[in-house]
């Protein structure tokens, strides 16, 4: 424990220490990327429409003026381009138009390798549209289309530095090529955004990436310490007058059909079954959303993981109905240690699917006030009474990037007992600390309250402060969670705690040319019991270096030191049991990966050490091959070799992916999994197909076998068509 008193003791002079590098950046320099930020560009009004061919022939495009100049971001901070990228904008009361004319002096070293729907808009050259509708400089849509015309959109929410990917809208696109560029044509509906009719300025941004050169050009603020698509720092488009919306009203039945055969079940089971979604604009700003006799029959499998901690995994939310908005119900700055609100808890219960009557969501704006609300209905089965669970956050902005937000969860998914969260937020932000730099400080209170736990001790509340840019991204915050708070809506992973996390990563860009951006890193993370004051967990993370290179490759090393104090007995695996007492082990790791760019790349982790009692050695391997952009296979693996004096064991996790895109609207995903812990092999494949925007077809197949013996017996296995289609009004 005192080795632990000391490594903190360093950690905070080594932040004093790095953050006065701040200093090193002069006024002058501070004043001009300031000004820079400033970008304007214009949409030009037509009575016309457009024909999304990807060849910008109509007489509109002729007479539209070109949005100014891209520049790089990165290798080069404000850098010209290796690539011109010309812009042309236009609208009218339906659509938002764009033209993207992308040049090209090598077009056969271009990268695009993947088509399907909701790629990795990172992997490949691609433009990127960021559209801030109501101008907050807080959130925004993004638009992305590759050369090949795979098509990927998104929600970017409070300044987060990642896209919500889960957003699907309906809007249109077409690609041609050349010789000397690559033309991009989209169609962006106003019935698809939501927007604030009186406010004629969005913000706005185009980003270009050219993957062979690990090259990003951006229209507005090409400067490192932002993310591409940050809305605040992005330009403005204007002037926007006479959108319309139609009636606001999207109807989208679906129906359901298939099979299915169960556990020690002798015949397959039947089902045919259909539903509808309905979506009403109540103003340009407000939508209502419903849902009837929700289905998920398209939603991919879990991907299997090896957990060797003595709290649970929680694994991602993948159904539509729920994806779609749940930015709006996050509370900014949040670990994945509490989660006031967490989706996947309504309609699984122990991997048991719960049925979904109904369920009603509104989102969007009515005022000054951002407002995001679920209300779920569950069906009835033999084990659960039927349930309505509610969900509701209200945030209201403050000067730029800051905001105040409360949140409501109401209901237990379990069925014992009722169940309450309150919480209230305040976030403040910038982007202009120290003259541009990017500052947030988050505090935020919730209390729970539980018919099975006492009306006691059942709050929690955090600090925080961060302060991410390029060269310098630290960060510390301090929680303390009650004894008796239980979010039942969300997710705890453990409470009674004081808990203190700090972070800094020192990142330069040496001028090597081989080397694009070196990582320093260290992180403490300290863990007391709120009862006692007894220090009860605790890790120090320490990245001597990590190195990026200019090709896109990444090598790290990486230093684990943990501390864990087991008041009882811990069940590592079946039969094995560590005792209760103290422990202090550290752990080494090696991090490499070959870039993405390439048809063939690998990942690999290397862990060895101490594990509580004993040692660990630990291999990870992911490697994947895309000969065109019509396949794309990989193969993994993930192996946990213990030895403790308790007993020795291995875990175990292999499986294959494969992806057939015919084009970007036809595509086949298939996984094969297995674990010698469940001792299932499992199959996943699911053909989806996009007859038109709006309309949406899937067939799905799951198959799982049960090890028996040197044999598999066949477990389960279902198949399900769906097919939805969207009428707009």
């Amino acid at each position: 424990m005192r080795s632990f008193v000391a490594k903190r003791c360093l950690f905070y002079i080594f932040i004093i220490t790095y953050l006065f590098l701040i200093s090193i950046f002069s006024a002058e320099e501070q004043k001009l990327v300031t000004k820079e930020l400033i970008k304007k560009a214009t949409a030009a009004a037509i009575t016309g429409s457009i024909v999304i061919d990807g060849k910008l022939d109509e007489p509109e495009w002729n007479e539209a003026k070109y949005i100014g100049p891209l520049r790089q971001q990165e290798p080069n901070e404000n850098g010209e381009p290796t690539q011109e990228t010309r812009v042309k904008a236009l609208y009218n009361k339906e659509y938002l138009y764009l033209g993207i004319i992308c040049s090209d002096d090598s077009p056969n070293d271009i990268i695009a390798l993947q088509m399907e729907r909701d790629s990795d808009p990172n992997a490949d050259d691609c433009i990127m549209i960021v559209l801030d509708t109501f101008n907050d400089k807080r959130n925004a849509y993004v638009f992305v289309v590759s050369p090949v015309g795979m098509k990927f959109d998104g929600i970017v929410y409070n300044n987060s530095e990642e896209i919500d990917g889960d957003w699907d809208g309906i809007w249109y696109s077409q690609v041609t090529q050349s010789d000397t560029e690559w033309v991009v044509e989209m169609a962006i509906p106003f019935k698809t955004l939501t927007f604030d009719p009186r406010i004629t300025e969005w913000g706005f941004n185009v980003i270009r990436n050219i993957k062979r050169n690990e090259e990003i050009d951006k229209w507005a603020h090409p400067y490192h310490d932002a993310s591409a698509y940050n809305p605040a720092l992005a330009g403005t488009i204007g002037s926007f007058e006479g959108m319309e919306q139609g009636m606001g009203l999207d109807i989208r039945p679906f129906i359901v059909a298939g099979a299915m055969k169960l556990e020690n079940e002798t015949e397959a089971e039947e089902n045919f079954d259909a539903g509808i979604d309905v979506f009403y604009n109540i103003t340009a700003n407000l939508k209502a959303s419903l849902t009837v006799n929700t289905d998920f029959a398209e939603t991919e499998v879990d991907s299997r993981q090896i957990n060797l901690t003595r709290f649970p995994i929680i694994y991602p939310e993948k159904r539509d109905f729920f994806l779609e908005g749940a930015g709006l119900y996050q509370m900014p700055r949040m670990n994945e240690d509490v989660i006031p609100f967490f989706s996947r808890r309504i309609g699984l219960l122990q991997c048991e699917e719960i049925p979904i009557d109904w369920g009603m969501k509104l989102t969007g704006r009515i005022g000054d006030f951002n407002v995001g609300l679920l209300d779920v209905q569950t069906g009835e089965t033999n084990s659960l009474p039927t349930q309505n669970l509610l969900a509701m956050r209200i945030t209201r902005n403050l000067w730029e990037q800051s905001n105040i937000g409360v949140i409501v969860t109401n209901g237990n998914p379990s069925g014992i007992g009722s169940n309450t969260l309150y919480g209230a937020d305040f976030r403040y932000g910038t982007s202009k600390a120290f003259g541009n730099k990017n500052l947030y400080f988050t505090a935020n209170y919730m209390k729970t309250d539980s018919s099975e736990l006492p009306d006691l001790d059942n709050e929690s509340w955090k600090l925080s402060l961060d302060f991410p840019n390029d060269l310098i991204d630290c960060a510390a915050e301090y929680w303390e969670i009650g004894e008796n708070f239980n979010p039942a809506l969300g997710y705890l992973r453990r409470n009674n705690i004081k808990n203190l996390r700090i972070f800094l990563n020192i990142a330069p860009r040496p001028d090597i040319s081989w080397i694009r951006q070196l990582y320093f890193y260290a992180y403490l993370n300290q863990i007391w019991d709120r009862e006692t004051g007894e220090y009860s967990e605790g890790s120090f993370v320490l990245i001597p270096l990590s190195v990026e290179f200019e090709s896109g490759d990444y090598l790290e090393f990486e230093i684990l030191r943990k501390f864990d104090r087991l008041e009882d007995g811990f069940e590592i695996t079946d039969s094995i049991i560590l005792p209760p007492e103290e422990y202090d082990f550290t752990r080494y790791i090696i991090n490499a990966s070959t870039t993405g760019k390439r048809g063939f790349f690998v990942h690999g982790n290397y862990q060895w050490g101490n594990y509580y009692s004993g040692s660990i050695n630990e291999y990870e391997a992911y490697a994947a091959i895309k000969p065109n952009k019509h396949l794309f296979a990989s193969v993994f693996g993930h192996t946990s070799e213990v030895n403790l004096p308790e007993g020795d064991f291995t875990a175990r996790i292999i499986g294959a992916n494969l992806i057939i895109k015919i084009n970007p609207d036809l595509s086949m995903n298939s996984i094969i999994q297995y674990d010698n812990e469940s001792e299932i092999l499992g199959i996943f494949a699911k053909i989806y197909w996009i007859p038109q925007e709006g309309s949406r077809f899937y067939l799905v197949y799951r198959h799982n076998w049960e090890k028996n013996g040197d044999s598999f017996r066949e477990y389960n296995w279902s198949i399900n068509l769906k097919y939805q289609h969207s009428i707009r009004f």
